[in-house]
């Protein structure tokens, strides 16, 4: 019953009445809605490099940078928790519709932009300008940024509003498919940012090499659902071709859309690609690989390290040895160097 409460609650809070004056299964999207304006997407995008680079000049003069783990934890944790419970609601509704429109109209024919569905994926479209907050964090922390993290971040946010504000049924595909994967993805970072005696009594994420291999086969998921459905469903068909012949504007979205998901997926592959097979810190062959290499390097530089110091302990001894080292004198008497230097000078004297 508690749980049930906390629940109503959390909706509430995510839907207000402002947003969902008839509640979340009447909910129905709009430019007038927070976040829902085109210009949203963009300010914030611009804001994002402005910030970011901002802050990255303030901390080039900062010889370390902050750790921030603890926060670092609860914010990923936050991202991974809250996946999960928007992925749950999306798939309960997706179900409550199917059970109505069946799958041909769940793909081609759901009640475009209203519904529970359209409500969670409004609520996971809004998500994506928290997670701007993970480039921060790494400015913060004075690690590198890589294009990958700073392009998806900046695109996916304008991506989504684009699925949301031109209608596209089946964009829930999309959501759930991105949800899966930050669920484990967000667990994994917070993982990462806990103390080691913490994370003994937690999962281990043996599976994080596994994350970039997901989010490859989302974005091909993403892509062969969507034709698929064009394909069995002569309705869609029907339909998508006629949009997008009357309707520039959704003609414009929808390549956008496809091109970013092709970029992605070479961007993603060819991470991959560098971490995990090309001597990367998280590849099996390539990791043993790259350390064997690393260490066979550190070998010859102690090994020459050693040689030259023996070199120059070796001198020193001869030097020493030769300023030192007794000799015996034409009266048979033995003498050093220094007693030797002294006598020519007496002679020289005399």
């Amino acid at each position: 019953c508690s749980v049930t409460v906390s629940l109503m609650v959390l909706e509430g809070l995510l839907c207000p009445s402002a947003i969902c004056p008839d509640g979340v299964e009447n909910f129905k999207w709009d430019r007038s809605l927070p976040f829902a304006h085109w210009y949203y997407p963009v300010t914030a995008a611009i804001a994002y490099w402005v910030v970011i680079l901002g802050v990255k000049k303030i901390m080039s003069y900062q010889k370390t940078g902050f750790e921030l783990k603890p926060l670092l934890a609860i914010h990923n944790l936050l991202l991974s928790v809250g996946s999960l419970y928007i992925l749950i609601n999306t798939i309960e509704s997706l179900y409550n519709q199917y059970q109505e429109y069946r799958l041909e109209g769940l793909i081609c024919h759901l009640d475009v932009y209203q519904g529970s569905t359209w409500f969670w994926s409004y609520v996971f479209y809004l998500t994506k300008y928290y997670e701007l907050i993970d480039t921060l964090f790494l400015v913060l922390r004075k690690k590198p940024l890589t294009k990958l993290h700073t392009i998806h971040h900046t695109v996916v946010l304008l991506m989504f509003w684009t699925y949301m504000d031109f209608g596209l049924p089946n964009q829930w595909i999309q959501s759930i498919n991105n949800l899966a994967v930050h669920v484990f993805m967000y667990y994994y970072f917070s993982y990462m940012a806990l103390p080691r005696w913490m994370q003994k009594f937690l999962p281990s994420v043996w599976w994080r090499r596994y994350l970039t291999q997901m989010q490859i086969i989302q974005f091909f998921a993403d892509f062969i659902l969507t034709f698929i459905n064009l394909a069995i469903f002569d309705s869609c068909y029907d339909r998508f071709i006629e949009t997008l012949a009357s309707d520039v504007y959704i003609l414009t979205a929808v390549i956008f859309c496809n091109a970013v998901g092709i970029m992605f997926i070479f961007m993603f592959t060819n991470f991959y690609i560098q971490t995990y097979l090309r001597g990367g810190k998280g590849g099996k062959k390539g990791g043993k690989e790259g350390g064997e290499k690393k260490k066979e390097k550190a070998t010859k530089a102690a090994a020459n390290e050693g040689e030259k110091t023996a070199a120059k302990k070796g001198t020193g001894r001869s030097s020493a040895a030769a300023a030192s080292t007794p000799v015996q004198s034409s009266n048979g008497t033995t003498d050093s160097a220094g007693t030797r230097t002294r006598r020519r000078a007496a002679r020289k004297d005399n």
